[in-house]
């Protein structure tokens, strides 16, 4: 986590430049000013990364935020930002229209056209930065989409998902499958966004996606269950085993291949790092999912051509190492059903 920025241990007078120093620091040239007394003004902005996504939850009283469009045009924003009101009210303004957001609701902002926020009272709020790149939408699609999010089925996904990331953004950011979560972050947005929009070929794809998107993050926060069995993912999603597998078909996607590829590299990634060297091999196989040492590191002989104990001696003395069959094995190849991940 980065504290971004504290104001309380600030006198009042500078609180305003700090919020300022910050944002132009932090998400590109706004322009900042105080909303009602500005002897209230107070902020403190904490930032977590998932991956190539971020969130940031900002605790705003008594401040103005937005941008112009020369700032928009000199400053260009590679991100997509998706807010969450976590308490209170805030105005926001886009495109000459007026909105106040209450807590629970969510806004889609593009940060290359103007727009404004403003908190009168004290509220807190968590954006997603998502990048504008990794969606693969054209700003068309997502301005459209803009107007029309209360509309989608996804809606209330999307605003529990931010949410359940912001309760846990501590354990989730520190923990080795980070980068997955911010995948699954990137791909729920896109199915939001094309929904709302009403594109007809992107709706199709994002409602084919959707679930096998929430099952995938799903499995990124059990990998280290031994009992993360297909069953047990069937049931969490309400769906049958027979659907599952007939869903992963279509996809082209192997459910026991893509669970073992990313246990395995957890475990491969752990054991390379130096917080980890108090565990034993055995600890960390258990960590992924593997109660049984000995088929972990025959699994990860198969995958890396190399045992556990010598990827770590090799690894903590900097050794370079070439991995068998690239850096997820197997993640993309169909599999059987059977077999123990």
């Amino acid at each position: 986590m980065a504290v971004l920025l504290d104001t309380d241990g600030l006198p009042r007078a500078e609180r305003a430049d700090a919020v300022t120093s910050a944002m132009h620091d932090s998400f590109l040239s706004s322009y900042i000013g105080p909303q009602g007394n500005g002897d209230a003004v107070s902020a403190r902005m904490d930032e977590w990364t998932f991956g190539t996504t971020s969130l940031c939850q900002s605790a705003m009283r008594g401040i103005r935020v937005g941008r112009t469009a020369k700032q928009a045009r000199s400053s260009p924003s590679p991100m997509l930002a998706i807010a969450v009101q976590g308490n209170g009210e805030c105005a926001f303004s886009r495109d000459e229209e007026q909105h106040v957001l209450s807590t629970g609701q969510l806004i889609v902002y593009d940060k290359n056209t103007p727009y404004e926020f403003g908190w009168t009272g004290h509220g807190i709020s968590l954006c997603l930065y998502v990048p504008l790149d990794d969606l693969g939408m054209s700003h068309d699609v997502i301005r459209e989409a803009c107007t029309r999010l209360h509309l989608s089925p996804l809606y209330q996904l999307v605003v529990d998902h931010i949410a359940g990331l912001g309760r846990n953004a501590v354990a989730l950011a520190s923990d080795p499958a980070a980068a997955g979560v911010g995948t699954a972050s990137v791909e729920l947005v896109r199915a939001l966004v094309a929904s709302a929009a009403h594109d007809a070929r992107d709706r199709r794809e994002a409602f084919a996606t959707t679930l096998l998107t929430q099952i995938r993050a799903y499995i990124r926060l059990h990998l280290s269950d031994p009992d993360l069995t297909p069953e047990a993912i069937a049931a969490a999603h309400h769906i049958s085993v027979r659907h599952l597998y007939k869903m992963c078909a279509a996809a082209d996607f192997s459910l026991h291949a893509w669970i073992t590829a990313h246990r395995l590299q957890g475990a491969h990634d752990e054991l390379a790092g130096t917080t980890s060297q108090h565990r034993s091999i055995a600890m960390i196989a258990q960590r992924w999912g593997y109660s049984n040492p000995t088929h972990f590191s025959r699994r990860f002989r198969d995958a890396y051509g190399i045992t556990p104990r010598d990827w770590r001696r090799m690894a903590g003395h900097g050794e370079q190492y070439s991995l068998v069959g690239g850096d997820m094995p197997g993640a993309g190849v169909r599999g059987s059903r059977g077999g123990s991940p």
